[in-house]
């Protein structure tokens, strides 16, 4: 594997790798038809040998890819962002200050999912150590999979489906709707970019236009990077997304990147205003779209 990676690496060519065998230029006069044939095949078999070590070299290469954790500042506060600029401009201040996180908080989701495909594969093969059930067990707590079993395949493949990432443009779109661009009272008093709620009074904020007799609050939080955090976790737990984690899913088993647009569409339980909802975002989405360029 070495060998390859090394070949690939440096691009050096097949001639200098199996001179012997693809660049002889003369052959000898004397030698049998049947010793040309067998040496024709077996330059065959070593290109199929080195197609197939490059392709797992790629996909290896690539998994190493995604599990590399991006790490940022944690936020205490939505900047202040500049009266002075224009509209245009601040909403292009909020894109640049929420990427980073948004692209953070997905690399640890990927991290987690990658170590838990590798953890399934593993166990298909010998039993695994207390380390890593007692980390599969918290990962099923905090994805909420009640009365989880290492042990049960199906409940592994299961909380593979959760433990995914959402497309980075169609959460900046739903947090540009929830918070008006990082402006809204909630993003400044909370640090809550997507109308997220509790029925903690010690965890939120009391909304100024909550209903007579609603005990609802809106969930505050430490930072903005928690705020991300929490709105991850809602969309790859709650049953009101099952559809869209589905969907998702489907993608995964076709090895296509995550069309946006479709998961959006199962959004309309996010707000009571259902499929209005849900064109908002997707005109949002559209508006920023040139922007983002994702293969997740």
């Amino acid at each position: 594997m070495v060998f390859i990676q090394i070949i690939l690496l440096d691009t050096i060519s097949y001639k200098k790798v199996f001179p012997q065998i693809f660049f002889r230029k003369k052959i000898n006069k004397n030698i049998k038809g049947d010793s040309v044939y067998r040496t024709k095949l077996f330059s065959i078999v070593m290109i199929l040998v080195f197609v197939a070590f490059t392709v797992t070299d790629i996909v290896y290469a690539s998994q190493l890819k995604n599990t590399t954790i991006f790490e940022v500042e944690q936020f205490t506060s939505v900047p202040n962002f500049s009266h002075s600029l224009t509209y245009e401009e601040n909403i292009e201040s909020f894109l640049s200050f929420i990427r980073p996180i948004i692209k953070s908080e997905n690399s640890y989701i990927m991290h987690d999912r990658i170590k838990l495909i590798n953890l399934i594969t593993k166990f298909e093969k010998e039993k695994l150590d207390i380390e890593n059930i007692n980390w599969l067990n918290n990962k099923a707590e905090y994805y909420k999979l009640h009365n989880f079993s290492h042990t049960n395949k199906k409940e592994l493949s299961y909380l593979l489906t959760r433990i995914d990432v959402i497309p980075e443009l169609m959460v900046i779109s739903q947090a540009a709707i929830e918070s008006a661009y990082g402006t809204s009272g909630f993003a400044k008093r909370a640090n809550n970019l997507f109308g997220m709620r509790t029925l903690s009074s010690s965890k939120g904020i009391v909304p100024k236009k909550r209903a007579e007799g609603s005990r609802f609050y809106v969930a505050k939080y430490e930072t903005v990077n928690q705020s991300i955090q929490c709105y991850l976790r809602n969309l790859n737990t709650h049953k009101a997304y099952y559809d869209l984690r589905k969907i998702r899913k489907n993608f995964r088993e076709t090895n296509e990147p995550i069309d946006a647009y479709k998961l959006a569409n199962e959004l309309t339980k996010y707000s009571t205003e259902g499929n209005v909802y849900v064109q908002k975002i997707r005109r949002t989405m559209k508006k920023h779209e040139n922007e983002f360029i994702e293969n997740i």
